[in-house]
């Protein structure tokens, strides 16, 4: 499922079901060996993410999660955005190209398994904001500041993800991720200690 507007898509990829009994008996492990790993791989990302990380730490960040061949993450796991959905990566190995203030990104983590797992996927906006910045998009855009300071609640409080300062997610889902679709009562999240 995908939903795009100029500069932007949200898109989440996995099974109509309620739980694993509704699943092939085959991969009735498709959280413990797809959705976990990769939604751990997701939380990485966004801990990672933030003004002056260099898009190749992006990258080495989600392939030492998810590297192994299983998981066929062969594209690069985030881009630039713009009115296009995807218009440049700095995001690839070995990349030295920092991330900067002002920039808009992509987390855009795809599974290709090429097996009856299928794929479970997440991709959503954020922007990278330094202080001036985020003071200027409070000041000039409240309404817009309040639904980006309660995503960030979101996902710090109830996902467990912890984000930099300036880091704003821009999508209403963000890094929501439930292995069942038909499931309404659950969805992956940080189990810290």
């Amino acid at each position: 499922m995908a939903y795009g507007l100029h500069g932007s898509l949200n898109a989440r990829a996995g099974f109509l079901t309620e739980d694993a009994a509704e699943l092939p008996r085959d991969i009735s492990d498709y959280v413990e060996k797809l959705v976990a790993p990769y939604f751990a791989a997701v939380v990485d990302w966004y801990e990672t993410v933030g003004i002056g990380v260099t898009g190749g730490a992006l990258w080495k960040a989600v392939h030492d999660r998810i590297g192994d061949p299983f998981f066929g993450v062969s594209l690069n796991p985030g881009h630039l955005v713009h009115i296009d959905e995807w218009m440049h990566s700095p995001i690839f190995a070995g990349s030295d190209i920092a991330l900067r203030s002002g920039m808009a990104l992509q987390v855009d983590i795809i599974p290709a398994t090429g097996t009856d797992y299928f794929t479970t996927n997440i991709e959503d906006g954020i922007a990278l904001a330094d202080q001036a910045l985020r003071e200027e998009i409070a000041a000039r855009h409240p309404e817009a500041w309040r639904r980006i300071e309660a995503r960030r609640a979101f996902m710090t409080d109830v996902l467990g993800i912890r984000l930099k300062p300036e880091v704003l997610p821009f999508s209403n889902i963000p890094a929501f991720l439930p292995p069942f679709w038909l499931s309404r009562n659950s969805a992956m999240a940080v189990a810290r200690r």
